[in-house]
């Protein structure tokens, strides 16, 4: 079985009612927040630069 604490701080990060942190293990949520920021943003870059370098190449 998983550590309970870590689900219950996934749940907290996925589920859109639910703001609270745990205290048990705050810099998981941390962690994973600033990842999926960091995906996001990368995503974002990719699609809005992406298309200008095709213009300048091609």
């Amino acid at each position: 079985m998983a550590d309970p604490s870590k689900a219950e701080a996934f749940l907290s990060v996925f589920s859109p009612q639910t703001f609270e942190i745990p205290p048990e293990d705050p810099d998981l949520v941390l962690s994973f927040m600033r990842l999926s920021l960091l995906r996001v943003s990368g995503c974002w870059f990719y699609l809005t630069a992406h298309p200008c370098l095709g213009r300048v190449k091609g």
